[in-house]
């Protein structure tokens, strides 16, 4: 209850007989059940400035709108409105907050200067969420000056830190804000561990950072740990009796839901939701989950409810200018699935506009700009514009680490590349767009494979394998079927039999069939084959049939080439052990998580592996891969103190050893125990 320390010092103990100082109370519950048992009583009192301004941040906290707006309409004081002003700019009351920042700024607002921190704070969600992110830096910067001054003030000092984790949510959300996910999740982690060792009891803050964190992490591709901090925030919402704070974190874990391939279950929370937000006017949040809702239908291939939805959302959020940065590429997406191409190139060219997208620049909005242009021209069938554009949208988000544009991207990749394979009649022509398919579908598997989507990954693993098949590469294709097989089976995916069945009847036949007679290339296959890739498109998503999993399937998802042995090849002339068949497709997945990786031409044969490491050698270089369960780019900084420890251990085993390195490989699994999993 560290917030209500910092009204205690100027509180008179008298007011109310003393039943409302915050001495008297253990947690935020107790305090708001008292502020409705006196409700009355407090209307029609004499209310000090900063019991006003202590009643509003717990009715704040409590979401209660309307006693908060009756508070303020009865009492038209700066404290009141430091907390309200949070409310009004969720429900688009923008001139109201405006009028009082104008007061502010011509120095006509006379109050205490915590308040005023707590006010530049909800200025700049104000700003982040209406898109004015460059007014937003101006009050977190506001913000920071004041913290300055309030850390002068000796009886403020104790509750430094308290003010700090106040600041770093604020600072945290506004890089969520800006798509900044990876030095969103730095700023929330250093608040929450702030949070922990100094013994900041305040339940309120600690559940928003976690759920800001949870935002972070799932946009950067870290899902699972998205899941926990959701859970934990619901979890301490839940131990104060935050309604609001707990649908919020709630609404979140849906869409981790629907990342997954969850669609119904998803969809039903997100329902739910829906009738939350759209009772409490929480536009951006209304925005958002239409969002999602359209994202699903569009997959479970119910493209009029996308489109429904997708009206919905594009009238609140150009009413309200909230969610642009969202909504307009998902507009010019779907519009462009649907063939309204004067619709898609508008909502693209508002969304440039808005942006300033005119020339390249290496930021979420441009990356999401030229992926998005990429779809519209494909749709259109100028399939080597979208293919130019597509590709520089997904370089462009690896090097963001933008999780959800890289895996878009990358899908509508793969199924141009399959529209233009079944056009091009050039032999060569076939075999270079296959090598293509072969290499960004292994990355797609990755991308699924750490969100869990394991309908979606057994889709695009039975892609790969076919086109392994029509390769000749059968061993590599023989063992991705038997891998399908394997995860079905533990994962309960029983309406996948009959396409097993059919990559297996086509292995079977190419097997039996004579290389002069016969080649993969052969168009007696063409039929077959077609008809398989065909559900492997991002339009293949047609059953209804998504079951729950659980997340003990193992892929390896690191790869780190270490300095000075650069050496890597998208050869598959070796065998690879079954396990680590992805190990040639992992390298466009990672390749800017490491400042220590590097590429070079030439050859690749695995020489050992054991748990998490695996020792491989080209020409007169080797190069070692650590795997580990999950893929996440929050954990660059780990990955490259492990680089830097084996690169010292490497030093000890000259070249012409190398073979024997069972105490190196000992030594890295532990080390690498230690980092991980400690």
């Amino acid at each position: 209850m560290m917030q209500l320390k910092r009204y205690e010092r100027f509180l008179d103990e008298d007011f109310l007989q003393g039943k409302l100082h915050p001495k008297l109370f253990i947690t935020y519950f107790d305090y708001y059940n008292t502020i409705l048992k006196y409700w009355k009583r407090i209307l029609s009192s004499s209310i000090p400035l900063d019991y006003q301004a202590l009643i509003a941040k717990i009715l704040l906290i409590y979401d209660d709108r309307e006693k908060l707006s009756e508070f303020y309409s009865r009492f038209k004081s700066f404290e009141i409105f430091a907390s309200f002003s949070r409310i009004i700019a969720i429900q688009g009351e923008y001139s109201k907050i405006e009028n009082i920042i104008e007061k502010e700024n011509k120095g006509e607002i006379d109050t205490r200067i915590f308040y005023l921190f707590d006010f530049y704070l909800h200025v700049v969600e104000y700003y982040s969420v209406v898109n004015n992110l460059e007014r937003a830096e101006e009050y977190l910067n506001k913000a920071s000056i004041t913290l300055t001054q309030i850390f002068e003030i000796e009886e403020e000092k104790k509750l430094r830190k308290l003010y700090e984790v106040m600041y770093l949510y604020t600072e945290s959300l506004l890089n969520y804000m800006k798509h900044l996910y990876i030095k969103g999740i730095y700023i929330s982690e250093k608040a929450v561990q702030k949070i922990l060792k100094h013994d900041i009891t305040d339940v309120y803050l600690h559940a928003y950072l976690l759920n800001m964190q949870g935002n972070c992490l799932l946009y950067s591709g870290s899902i699972i740990e998205s899941k926990v901090a959701y859970a934990e925030s619901i979890k301490l919402f839940n131990s104060e009796n935050i309604e609001r704070g707990k649908i919020v974190a709630k609404a979140n874990y849906a869409v981790v839901l629907l990342k997954q391939g969850f669609f119904k279950e998803g969809l039903k929370h997100l329902f739910n939701i829906l009738i939350f937000m759209e009772k409490k006017k929480e536009l951006r949040n209304i925005a958002m989950i239409n969002a999602e809702i359209i994202y699903a239908y569009r997959l479970l291939n119910n493209i009029p409810e996308s489109l429904k939805f997708l009206e919905k959302a594009i009238k609140i959020s150009e009413k309200y200018n909230i969610a642009l940065d969202y909504i307009y590429p998902l507009a010019s997406e779907t519009y462009s699935i649907v063939n309204k191409f004067d619709k898609a190139e508008m909502y693209l060219e508002k969304y440039s506009k808005i942006f300033q997208l005119n020339e390249p620049k290496l930021n979420a909005y441009y990356t999401t700009y030229i992926t998005t242009k990429g779809i519209f021209e494909f749709y259109k069938m100028n399939y080597y514009s979208s293919r130019d554009y597509l590709l520089k949208g997904i370089n462009y988000s690896r090097e963001l680490n933008l999780f959800p544009q890289a895996l878009n991207a990358l899908l509508y990749l793969i199924e141009l590349y399959l529209v233009m394979f079944k056009i091009e009649t050039n032999k060569a022509n076939r075999q270079r767009i296959l090598e293509e398919i072969e290499l960004y579908s292994q990355e797609i598997i990755i991308l699924l494979k750490e969100l869990n989507a394991f309908y979606q990954l057994v889709n695009y693993m039975l892609l790969l394998a076919t086109v392994f098949i029509y390769t000749n590469k059968l061993y590599l294709a023989e063992d991705l079927i038997k891998r399908v097989e394997t995860i079905c089976k533990k994962h309960d995916l029983n309406y996948k039999e009959e396409n097993i069945k059919q990559i297996n009847q086509l292995l079977k036949k190419t097997k039996t069939s004579s290389r002069f007679e016969q080649t993969p290339f052969s168009m007696d296959f063409s039929f077959e084959i077609d008809n398989l890739i065909k559900q492997y498109t991002t339009k293949g998503l047609l059953t209804s049939e998504i079951r729950s999993s659980s997340n003990n399937f193992r892929l390896f998802h690191f790869l780190m080439i270490i300095e000075n042995v650069p050496f890597y090849s998208y050869s598959y002339g070796d065998i690879f052990h079954s396990d680590e068949l992805l190990i040639v497709g992992m390298i466009n997945a990672i390749k800017n998580i490491s400042k220590t990786l590097r590429l070079k031409k030439g050859e690749l044969r695995i020489l050992e592996h054991s748990e998490y490491v695996m020792i491989l050698l080209g020409k007169n270089e080797f190069t070692i891969a650590l795997f580990v369960d999950r893929f996440s780019y929050a954990l660059k900084k780990k990955t490259e103190e492990i680089a830097v420890l084996i690169e010292k251990k490497l030093l000890e085993y000259p070249y012409e050893n190398i073979l024997e390195f069972e105490e190196l490989k000992e030594y890295i699994d532990i080390m690498i125990k230690e980092i991980y999993f400690n």
